[in-house]
């Protein structure tokens, strides 16, 4: 798993779960800090946000990846992020 562009394939179909190593237009870090943190039988499971998403099938550019880019356009509206919170400076001492 630490080689670059690995693929864990583990069950079969209709059960198959990939893990992958890397993934195209978009870093690892910046898949986990939006990540969609969620449970799946009591146990913590991560997704990747639905925009990292279409980054990644738009830059694997395979017709498969197109095709999913247009059914998730098609599906799902665009839910806005909360915006973070940003910590005012403060102004300045006059003198």
């Amino acid at each position: 798993m630490l080689e670059p562009k690995v693929i864990l394939t583990l069950g079969g179909i209709p059960n198959r779960v990939d893990v992958l190593t890397h993934i195209d237009g978009i870093t690892t870090d910046a898949v986990w800090a939006t990540r969609i943190a969620s449970k799946l039988d009591g146990l913590p499971v991560s997704f990747i946000a639905r925009d990292e998403l279409l980054t990644n099938k738009r830059a694997a550019n395979r017709p498969k990846d197109l095709a999913d880019v247009a059914e998730l356009l098609a599906r799902t509206p665009r839910v806005p992020r909360p915006a973070k919170k940003v910590r005012a400076k403060k102004a300045p001492k006059r003198r």
